[in-house]
């Protein structure tokens, strides 16, 4: 689930243990696969490697966001904007994908034991989504966990999802709500608090102020009243 990252990384080089590795290391790994080729004629050899690459990659993938989930659990409460800014001081991965690791690995927790290694080899849009709807208090039922992994692309993948959807999320999440007034609410665990308002008003006749509150409507997860 590495292709979350959209950003170019700053290392130059990759440190194993005490060990580093160049870019031009692993390259240079790949044309010695490719010579191999070469002298034998025998593609096998490069399908192992690439299914190797591609566990590794997966594997990588998860196992940073597993990372970026522990470490902001861990971070103080009060203090969010900090682990933020902390992160900006070692990566480019931006905010709202460290947002999407940390959902998709808290949605990982409560897929089933028997369904839970499967769920890891799923593409990571399939992550991303599942772990939006995890966001938003919705948790599949079991029957429906073996219909997500049964999905033969990401489109059925985010079908079966949206059927999840038509239930109840849990209590404990968090749902906005979004008045005509514009103002914002949230509801958990039975309370309701103010948490803000957009400018339904200037979206009337200002397409640019339309186009905002739609993206902040969407981004949000509003439920409109």
């Amino acid at each position: 689930m590495n292709d979350m990252i959209p950003h170019p990384i700053q290392e130059t080089s990759i440190q194993i243990d005490k060990h580093k590795y160049s870019m031009q290391d692993f390259l240079e790994g790949v044309d010695t696969v490719l010579e191999k080729i070469d002298e034998t004629g025998d593609f096998e050899v490069g399908m192992k490697v690439l299914k190797g690459m591609t566990a590794l990659s997966q594997a990588a993938g998860l196992s940073l966001a597993k990372l970026l989930h522990g470490m902001y659990t861990r971070w103080p409460d009060d203090d969010e904007d900090g682990f933020y800014d902390e992160l900006a001081g070692y990566t480019t991965i931006k905010r709202i994908t460290v947002e999407r690791y940390v959902n998709a690995w808290s949605a990982l927790q409560d897929v089933p034991d028997d369904y839970r290694d499967q769920m890891y080899l799923r593409p990571t849009r399939d992550l991303v989504k599942l772990g939006e709807a995890w966001s938003q208090g919705y948790i599949p039922k079991k029957e429906q966990w073996s219909e997500l992994l049964m999905a033969q692309n990401s489109s059925e993948f985010a079908a079966t999802l949206r059927g999840v959807k038509n239930a109840k999320p849990r209590k404990s999440s968090l749902t906005l709500y979004l008045e005509r007034d514009g103002s914002i609410y949230a509801y958990q665990d039975g309370n309701r608090k103010y948490a803000g308002s957009v400018n339904l008003a200037g979206a009337v006749d200002d397409a640019t102020i339309r186009k905002a509150v739609e993206r902040i409507s969407k981004g949000s997860n509003l439920i409109r009243r």
